[in-house]
């Protein structure tokens, strides 16, 4: 045998074999330590009222290995004051500064900082029950699925109310196409779902830009995209409803970018293949949307204006669906609203 021979030989040696895969194995588990489970990202914008209850209720989660990312979005109270006290105590907290672009873009900054194998999106003036992420992950974990959805309290002042069960008829694991619309059509909010991370950036799963509802394009590329979806019925989460301030509680004209971020879900669905398989219920959605803003956000002044606007966005594909759709899919109250507008 020649000297390359034993040399090659020499690499099999038992104890040459132990001690590289020791090390190998050493290796492994300090980075799999390093790599946080979840990642949980908030966006901040003068929340200083609520910010500590949510920032505590992180900070405190049973599950210890998460990276928190608060991205302060242009906040002009005492919020950015209040996010660097939490980081000065505890060096999971990252804090990324930027202009005041919304809550949609602020979630999107953090997509370059994410390093857990799971995201979770709270809302800096909601909270979280101590077991949010570890139930989260034990779930997402054992049906092997892109995404999981949990349920939440409605907190008003004075009350607390249990949101909505999940329909029995539900599988507690939805595979690919089967009641995918269910999902579609409930809890477009970022809050009240875990995300594997892969899934998201493979996938290129954000929120719009535009401000409000710009998480609704996060739920549905979720949705049409996931192979599996989990539910966990249990109550994870405090939805502080309609808080002054809110993007939910205002009225005015900003609630017309409703018509903007429908338009982003058509152009995206269409981007990737999956609009025919979804038309009806995107239009039906979308319909109804416009609807819902015309009666509960826009000015009495300013409605005329926003039908205006409503009536020159809609398609031909929107006309055809209003003239066929069935009873069931279209309100009377939505109907009407279009009477006109044929």
């Amino acid at each position: 045998m020649g000297q390359n021979g034993r040399e090659f030989v020499k690499q099999f040696e038992p104890k040459k074999i132990w001690d590289q895969w020791e090390d190998w194995i050493t290796e492994t588990v300090q980075e799999y330590r390093t790599v946080p489970t979840v990642s949980v990202v908030i966006p901040v914008h003068n929340v200083e009222q609520y910010l500590r209850q949510c920032l505590g209720s992180v900070v405190n989660q049973t599950m210890r290995n998460i990276q928190i990312i608060c991205v302060n979005d242009g906040s002009t109270d005492g919020s950015r004051d209040i996010l660097q006290e939490y980081a000065d105590k505890d060096n999971r907290i990252l804090i990324l500064d930027q202009e005041n672009r919304g809550a949609g873009s602020a979630r999107n900054a953090a997509y370059p900082h994410i390093r857990g194998r799971y995201t979770y999106f709270a809302d800096p003036d909601d909270w979280l029950e101590p077991d949010l992420c570890g139930q989260a992950v034990q779930r997402i974990e054992e049906t092997n699925a892109e995404m999981v959805y949990f349920r939440y309290v409605i907190e008003k002042p004075g009350t607390s109310k249990k949101s909505f069960h999940f329909n029995k008829k539900l599988p507690q694991v939805r595979i690919a196409g089967k009641h995918r619309t269910a999902f579609l059509f409930m809890l477009n909010m970022p809050w009240c779902k875990l995300w594997r991370t892969d899934f998201l950036l493979q996938n290129q799963i954000c929120c719009s830009e535009m401000t409000p509802y710009e998480d609704i394009i996060l739920n549905w590329k979720g949705c049409v995209l996931a192979g599996r979806i989990a539910i966990l019925d249990k109550m994870l989460y405090h939805y502080r409803f309609k808080r002054p301030g809110s993007a939910a509680a205002d009225v005015g004209w900003r609630h017309a970018a409703i018509i903007g971020i429908h338009d982003e879900i058509d152009n995206e669905l269409k981007r990737i293949g999956k609009y025919r398989d979804y038309q009806d219920v995107f239009l039906q959605q979308r319909l109804t949307d416009f609807y819902h803003r015309y009666v509960s956000n826009i000015r009495e002044e300013d409605k005329e204006i926003y039908v205006r606007l409503v009536q020159s966005a809609l398609t031909s594909e929107d006309r055809d669906f209003l003239r066929k759709a069935p009873q069931t899919q279209l309100s009377d109250g939505v109907r009407e609203f279009y009477a006109g507008m044929e």
